[in-house]
């Protein structure tokens, strides 16, 4: 992909997160909008509270269908906000247990949404004029503190959509003795705290532990009525699942991160090279292809190129440089039999057409698969020299293993919290595999080109993908500040610390062979030598056998030094190689002499130009596109529902 294509891609990714919302709480049908095609007769809601802060409810409904309809449904919200007497607010997620339907109609339980209980009433196949819906079922609140002693409970539903009429009643029993004067009753839209004593006829039996009441006027459309009490210290013997199984997250993160630490001590990390001293000869035994491979971990376009430097080095091909963006190649003798099978690949269809010579623009469209097939061939050879297998293996393991915990916290957050799945995750997930990806590759980064590549590199690796790390905390944050998930930021700071060290790990995971560490020590000695030899030192060479430059260029392009090295080389103005002509009325250099002093970066040059617009380009790249651009409301029960 192109440099401005990733640029667009980053901008556009960075824009979807920043400005898409979060899932919220989903719930169908929840606007406080009139059905018209019926008339609520009766709402009677009936309430046992058990001793452990559950609810077991049984709603009696009755209605007249205005207009022939097949029932009713009803949503009833398992997530919710309660507010203490400190004024902490408190998250809690509700389990839902149908227990049974005593209408003489049929029931369907829609199971899609984790944060709504949808129960439909009624027939597909039928309309009726009127029912009476009568149904039972258990709400239980996780809250995260199990000492929560908190009585919150929506009597009658703030988003029915009729008038729930007066004369409906609702009770409401305790299972221990319970000071029931203590009790709030409060009504109107969501968020109200209007007094419900005036609008209610209340009756408390102290004995009998329950307290009951019946409208003394229709609620109006939109307004729900909510029983809201502190019962005590101790009231209520909550036992809490959902702290246990965050805990069991975090027991995995440590046993993750204690098996991918112990993987990369004794399997990963390659040993640190330290070449003191220089030399000239690049390592005995490879060519300039390999030894870019070798040297940055990953084979480019450029390192196949610079076999074509490397053949004519070594007499088998001479260059003509024909203008500015065209190149001549003849062949002078074939590629010896022991050549390895790659450049015989690469070589044979250079000189496919004619087995004389070829110009290079003539390949335009033609050779893109080749340099793929080598490329294919190289990794194919020598990936498995590279590497030991023993660190590939654990690279694999923390690369799945480093996932899980981070997976499986935010299935929690999925399940049990009101904002759901956060877009941000899936992205910071991709990005995240992605990168380990490229680390299990061998994308070790280990020389760049330029500062300006280096720069993009971490800007589309490791900068996004922190940036990624970033947004994600800043949003679980944000939602727990609001009171929309459980406060687990101590055990969420822990995974996402250690996702970070693994992370870590997995950059340096992957472990050298001892025939690959060797290749290594040769190849640092000979990039110290290009990149430090200093003018005295190169006259020397020159002095004694200009020659000694010409070998190096094939392999100082492969390893990304070509420009830095032909730095110093200007300086001694050599006369170009044997293997190398271009025509000295170059446009730019008129003088034969200046010429000569720029020779070897107007070569590198001429044939990163003419290799990439006529060898790596397909058809594919010349085409483009164009065109135009604690209040009512709150506590468990409650919802909406209406008819259908």
């Amino acid at each position: 992909m192109k440099k401005w294509k990733k640029y667009l891609l980053f901008v556009f990714i960075m824009s979807v997160i920043l400005f898409a919302p979060s899932k919220q709480n989903v719930r169908a049908d929840t606007a406080n909008s009139y059905d018209s095609n019926m008339q609520t007769q009766r709402y009677d809601t009936y309430v046992r509270v058990g001793k452990d802060g559950s609810y077991t409810v049984t709603e009696s409904i009755g209605v007249v269908f205005l207009n022939p309809r097949h029932g009713i449904y009803r949503n009833i919200p398992l997530t919710g906000i309660s507010t203490g007497k400190d004024k902490k607010k408190s998250y809690y997620y509700t389990e839902f247990k149908l227990i049974s339907n005593d209408s003489d109609s049929n029931l369907v339980v829609d199971d899609e949404s984790s944060y709504v209980a949808q129960l439909r009433f009624g027939d597909e196949d039928k309309e009726v004029d009127q029912g009476t819906y009568s149904f039972t079922y258990k709400l239980t609140p996780q809250y995260q503190d199990t000492k929560n002693d908190l009585l919150y409970y929506n009597i009658f539903p703030s988003e029915w959509k009729n008038e729930i009429p007066q004369n409906s009643s609702f009770s409401i029993q305790f299972p221990k003795e319970t000071d029931l004067k203590k009790l709030k009753f409060y009504y109107g839209e969501n968020g109200e705290i209007k007094d419900a004593t005036k609008i209610l006829d209340l009756k408390y039996d102290e004995k009998k532990n329950y307290v009951a009441g019946v409208l003394k006027q229709d609620l109006d459309l939109g307004e729900g009525i909510t029983c809201y009490g502190n019962l005590g210290s101790g009231y209520f013997t909550r036992t809490n699942q959902i702290q246990s199984r965050y805990q069991i997250v975090l027991y995995i993160s440590v046993a993750v991160f204690i098996l991918t630490s112990l993987m990369f001590v004794f399997f990963g990390r390659s040993k640190r090279i330290k070449a003191t001293t220089t030399t000239y000869q690049p390592p005995y035994g490879i060519d300039s292809a390999i030894a870019g491979y070798i040297w940055k971990g990953r084979l480019t376009d450029k390192d196949v190129l610079s076999l074509i430097y490397y053949w004519a080095d070594k007499g088998y091909i001479k260059i003509y440089e024909l203008g500015r963006d065209d190149m001549e190649l003849m062949k002078l003798q074939d590629l010896p039999n022991n050549a390895p099978e790659y450049q015989k690949i690469m070589f044979q269809k250079l000189f496919e057409e004619n087995p004389y010579g070829v110009v290079l623009s003539s390949l335009k469209y033609k050779f893109a698969d080749t340099i793929k097939k080598v490329k294919s061939e190289i990794t194919k050879e020598y990936s498995k020299k590279i590497f030991t297998r023993t660190s590939k293996i654990a690279s694999v393991i923390t690369l799945v293993l480093s996932a899980i915990p981070l997976i499986l916290f935010n299935l929690l957050d999925s399940k049990y919290c009101m904002h759901g799945f956060l877009f941000s995750f899936i992205i910071f997930m991709i990005i995240f595999v992605r990168k380990l990806l490229n680390s299990y590759n061998g994308f070790d980064k280990y020389k760049t080109k330029t500062e300006t590549e280096k720069f993009t590199s971490f800007l589309t690796g490791d900068l996004f993908l922190i940036f990624m790390y970033v947004i994600y905390a800043y949003q679980y944050g944000e939602i727990v500040q609001k009171g929309e998930a459980y406060d687990y930021t101590n055990i969420f700071s822990v995974i996402l610390i250690f996702s970070l060290i693994e992370m870590v790990y997995l950059f340096f995971m992957m472990r050298r062979t001892k025939e690959n560490n060797a290749v290594m020590n040769q190849l640092m000695e000979f990039h110290n030598f290009m990149e430090a030899a200093d003018h005295g030192e190169f006259s020397n060479m020159a002095d004694t056998n200009p020659e000694n430059f010409y070998h190096i260029l094939p392999y100082a392009m492969a390893m990304n030094e070509y420009e830095e090295y032909t730095k110093k080389l200007d300086i001694l103005a050599l006369q170009s190689p044997d293997w190398y002509e271009s025509d000295s009325t170059y446009p730019g250099y008129p003088d034969y002499y200046d010429h000569v002093d720029h020779f070897y970066r107007n070569m590198g040059d001429g044939l990163d130009r003419t290799c990439t617009s006529c060898l790596t380009s397909s058809p594919s790249d010349s085409s483009s596109s164009s065109g135009d651009g604690g209040c009512s409301g709150g506590g468990c029960g409650g919802g909406d529902g209406g008819s259908w």
